[in-house]
């Protein structure tokens, strides 16, 4: 067997192939996964989760400005008063040009929220 040979069995792609056929045998045997239970937060548990957050968020903004780095300080200043007034939502913090060329701007946004 050629070293060709070897590195076309252990390609990225066949990889893929058998940890899916072996994904499959597992599950035709019956190994069933515990599957991830997704669930809308309600307003109570935001609020106690930023509240348990705000600590962690408040060394974040310091550590970031003790070190220099601008944006991280920018974004984690926006993620701190985001939490203060209880929004959900962290909206874009800065604009730059698109890189499309056309002279448009693009948002960027920093953590969740629309674009």
């Amino acid at each position: 067997m050629t070293t060709r040979e070897v590195r076309a069995r252990l390609s990225e792609d066949w990889l893929a192939v058998w940890l899916g056929f072996a994904l499959v045998v597992l599950v035709v045997l019956g190994v069933r996964p515990e599957m991830p239970k997704f669930r809308w937060g309600t307003d109570g548990w935001f609020a106690s989760t930023s509240a348990a957050r705000a600590p962690a968020v408040a060394a974040l903004v310091t550590d970031a400005g003790a070190k220099g780095d601008r944006q991280l300080a920018a974004a984690a200043t926006a993620l701190q008063s985001a939490l203060g007034r209880g929004d959900r939502a962290l909206r874009s913090v800065r604009r730059e040009r698109c890189p499309c060329g056309r002279g448009a701007f693009a948002r960027r946004g920093v953590g969740g929220g629309r674009r």
